[in-house]
């Protein structure tokens, strides 16, 4: 399958983009795309990972996403000591992994709280400072996902026991909880590989639909509840 026509299908709110989101899951195509994930081609995981984040507006596919990819992803982004950024990761690939995130954060206290758990806040505090190594967009995407986790009222005390304020979670290039605020709506979109705004210089990257170990670590992500 081709994990660009996919993000395109999956990008509406129309019915047939609604049954795309559903047909990749009941055909198990996610632990496909999970999977690919590990490929060190930035313009394949950049396909596959705004593939990911189009189809994690289907809630099914979210949970399973958050479940089974949630470390790969937050690989994507820099570690608190990382003094220089990857070469091999592209600001497009970054944005979609925080368009993940995102959702994930706004539609689960859950997913939320394992995301802090794996490391995900730290790094997205060292992202949302890393301008300009990073871009000014991708900055702001990463403080607008650390403003939707503090959201999470019944986070706080776990966020406190490690040691962080409400302070870290408004802080990055944006300079404040109002701007973070206004602008959320931007990561909420699905993402197309038309138009300046969005991930450019994605091609129909033809991946491999026989990858059989996938369906090993993953399997479970083929489930077919809706």
């Amino acid at each position: 399958a081709s994990a660009a026509a996919i993000q395109n299908l999956a990008a509406c709110q129309f019915d047939g983009s609604v049954q795309v989101r559903t047909n990749v899951r009941i055909e198990k195509g996610l632990p496909i795309l999970v999977e690919l994930l590990g490929l060190q081609d930035d313009k394949v995981v950049c396909a596959v990972t705004t593939a990911l984040r189009n189809l994690a507006l289907d809630p099914r596919n979210l949970e399973l996403i958050g479940k089974y990819a949630l470390k790969d992803l937050i690989e994507k982004l820099p570690k608190m000591d990382q003094q220089q950024r990857s070469p091999n990761i592209s600001d497009s690939t970054i944005g979609a992994v925080l368009g993940i995130l995102f959702e994930a954060v706004r539609s689960s206290v859950a997913l939320t709280k394992n995301l802090h758990e794996v490391g995900g806040t730290e790094r997205l505090r060292k992202l949302a400072k890393s301008y300009p190594a990073y871009g000014m967009r991708v900055c702001k995407y990463a403080t607008q996902v650390l403003y939707m986790m503090w959201q999470h009222k019944d986070l706080h005390d776990l966020f406190k026991r490690s040691g962080l304020k409400e302070v870290d979670f408004y802080s990055g290039h944006t300079g404040g909880k109002h701007s973070a605020r206004g602008d959320t709506a931007t990561l909420s979109r699905p993402i197309s590989s038309q138009g300046a705004e969005r991930p450019a210089r994605l091609r129909s990257e033809t991946l491999d639909d026989s990858a059989e170990s996938a369906q090993g670590r993953y399997g479970a992500m083929g489930s077919t509840a809706s």
